[in-house]
């Protein structure tokens, strides 16, 4: 391997051995490597040229080195722990230039094990619902697509079907479809013929994805999303501004909040919402070493 190799190996390695979801490289004003763990950002140290090191991971990801448009692409780094799938997203201005890349580990991490007894009740509850919309939320890198894969992990022997874009992580006990360029209501029609007991739309990123999760929870599916929000009040604010008639009581919305704030000492907070006025919240205490 060349040293350039070696130093995204290194740089990748760290991020396992850190519970580095996102690793961001900057290069311009602000010069730096910065990983975004569960609880805090980690700087990194990187004395050679990043300008040389950002060229060879935009070719490692064959991304295109002189397109302003945005792009995304995966690849595999090789690191003595074995090989990691890398989502390498890349952003150019006039001025500088942006990398995230997205860490994706094999194995579905139990981000529940360290419950309560009063937690572990609330989460049984969760286990048994059969229809409403269950969603994960939470900033950028604050684990809601962690949690939700353990979720699910515990939800194995029932019929899971997950629309994805892209397919992030493999998982052995559901039927995972690629999104691609098809339209989402059209690979719901699809997999709702195949009678699943939990529907999964992996991220809700505008007003028609969240119309089509709301219409199938109100056919009588369970459906389970990641939705970007600080916290609950601000997912029900932006999904009322998505459609204005969301009625939380109808559906039984429950949301299960991620958090990966500096000062905060739970990683993961559950607010479960059985009716419009009732809301029950229990914190799930984990640490970075687990998750």
């Amino acid at each position: 391997m060349s040293k350039l190799d070696n130093d995204l190996s290194d740089l990748v390695n760290w991020g396992v051995n850190n519970c580095i979801s996102d690793v961001l490289i900057e290069e311009g004003f602000n010069r730096s490597i910065e990983g975004l763990s569960y609880q805090k950002r980690m700087n990194y140290t990187y004395n050679d040229s990043l300008s040389h090191f950002i060229d060879f991971i935009i070719y490692k990801a064959q991304l295109s080195l002189g397109s302003d448009v945005a792009q995304s692409k995966w690849c595999e780094v090789y690191t003595p722990q074995g090989f990691v799938n890398v989502r390498v997203s890349y952003l150019k201005s006039s001025q500088s230039r942006f990398l995230t890349l997205r860490l994706i580990q094999d194995q579905v991490k139990d981000v529940f094990q360290s419950l309560v007894f009063q937690q572990k009740e609330i989460l049984s509850q969760i286990l048994q619902f059969r229809h409403g919309m269950l969603c994960f939320i939470g900033q950028a890198g604050s684990g809601k697509s962690t949690s939700l894969r353990s979720f699910l992990s515990l939800l194995r022997h029932k019929r899971i079907i997950s629309i994805e874009h892209p397919i992030e992580q493999h998982c052995s006990f559901m039927m995972q479809i690629e999104l691609d360029n098809h339209n989402i209501q059209t690979m719901v029609y699809h997999a709702l013929r195949h009678h699943p007991q939990v529907l999964v739309l992996e991220e809700i990123r505008n007003e028609h994805e969240l119309k089509v999760a709301y219409e199938a929870s109100l056919s009588g599916h369970l459906v389970c999303m990641t939705f970007h929000a600080h916290d609950v009040e601000m997912a029900k604010t932006r999904m009322l501004s998505m459609i204005p008639d969301f009625d939380f009581s109808i559906i039984n919305a429950w949301f299960i909040q991620s958090r990966n704030e500096d000062n905060y000492a739970s990683k993961i907070q559950v607010i479960v919402q059985i009716e419009e006025t009732n809301i029950n919240t229990a914190s799930i205490i984990t640490h970075s070493s687990i998750v």
